[in-house]
């Protein structure tokens, strides 16, 4: 067992950011740091917090600008810069508090992003990644992607497209809470956001190539929200020796909510366990 913890941090825009950790009672012998997904937040990831918590792994989380309990216009942004930026905020505060044990970095769907920006960026600050279902091609046409850049250029607060929550899991009930959950933003997505992940997208196709940190992607095979093909883009774009690919059969969108999510968390300790011992 250990502690859980809240509190806000402001970032570079004077915005308070709610983060949340999972901290073991004993010295942690690894931190991970979790980006989440759109119109969610960090605190959707309390099972795995916990369970890596009970193994010895501190995991720290935010809920982004715009996102559950942090400032900022729901679910809008300009540039995943933004993003980016206050993650590299929140961990260079991390490293400053656990300065002998490996930090690594794990990204689902829109975090994914965010985390791969983060590990072309500023590879420095982590000793690894996990990815998620990461959302990384451009799902769009040109037209399309032109289409919506004028709408956004025009109207950037327009909903342009709605999902479908029985696209992230197989498990009635996880729906269920997924639709009760007061903090979960399920307004759709704008056309100013949808134009800011295009140039997030783009950057990650030009940047890609630089990564050479080891990780694991984990994605399934019945995921219509991101397709399985961007975690095997992941695998044949970027320099890293050490890489992983985790298919999980039938699996929809978010693992860590689907009926196969048992071996989604032990695939993940399993990893970070790995790392850890590579690391000292």
């Amino acid at each position: 067992m250990g502690d859980d913890e809240s509190d806000f941090i402001r970032n570079a825009d004077n915005q308070k950011i709610y983060v949340r950790s999972w901290v073991p009672s004993c010295d942690p012998v690894a931190v991970l740091y979790i980006t989440h997904g759109v119109g969610e937040y960090g605190g959707r990831y309390e099972q795995l917090g916990v369970y890596l918590r009970d193994n010895n792994i501190a995991v720290h989380t935010q809920d982004f600008v715009g996102h559950g309990k942090s400032d900022g216009d729901r679910v809008h942004i300009d540039d995943f810069q933004i993003y980016v930026r206050d993650v590299v905020q929140h961990i260079e505060l991390l490293k400053a508090k656990y300065t002998n044990i490996p930090v690594f970095l794990m990204g689902h769907s829109m975090g994914g992003i965010v985390s791969t920006l983060f590990a072309i960026q500023r590879p420095e600050l982590i000793n690894g990644v996990v990815f998620s279902a990461p959302a990384l091609l451009l799902g769009a046409g040109t037209f399309t992607r032109g289409l919506v850049r004028a709408v956004a250029y025009f109207v950037p607060q327009l909903v342009v497209r709605k999902s479908d929550p029985s696209v992230l899991t197989r498990d009635p009930d996880e729906i269920r809470n997924y639709m009760e959950d007061p903090l979960i933003w399920r307004g759709g997505l704008k056309a100013g956001w949808v134009t800011a992940i295009f140039d997030a997208q783009l950057q990650v196709a030009n940047g890609v190539s630089a990564i050479k940190l080891p990780f694991i992607t984990l994605h399934g095979t019945a995921d219509t929200m991101v397709d399985i093909s961007s975690s095997q883009f992941l695998m044949e774009n970027t320099q890293s020796e050490d890489k992983t690919f985790e298919r999980f059969e039938d699996g929809r969108h978010k693992l860590l909510v689907d009926l196969d999510r048992e071996r989604f968390k032990q695939v993940i300790l399993d990893w970070l366990n790995k790392h850890i011992t590579s690391s000292q």
